[in-house]
């Protein structure tokens, strides 16, 4: 992912910092993601899934 900051002739793009910081949704199996004003993530995480059945079941997890 490119940074939150958007440069235009020298000068820092606030509005692109305001805008990654208020982005949120979630992600193809339904975890939240979020970021912070410089870009980084606020909330997500890896996951391991396991197809059982009709279904995705969550075997481990590591959050932020």
């Amino acid at each position: 992912m490119p940074s939150s900051r958007s440069v235009k002739d020298g000068k820092v793009d606030r509005a692109a910092d305001d805008a990654i910081a208020r982005f949120t949704t979630r992600g193809i199996l339904d975890f939240p993601i979020s970021f912070l004003p410089n870009g980084n993530l606020a909330t997500g995480g890896i996951f391991i899934i396991q197809a059982k059945g009709n279904k995705f079941v969550q075997v481990k997890g590591v959050t932020l």
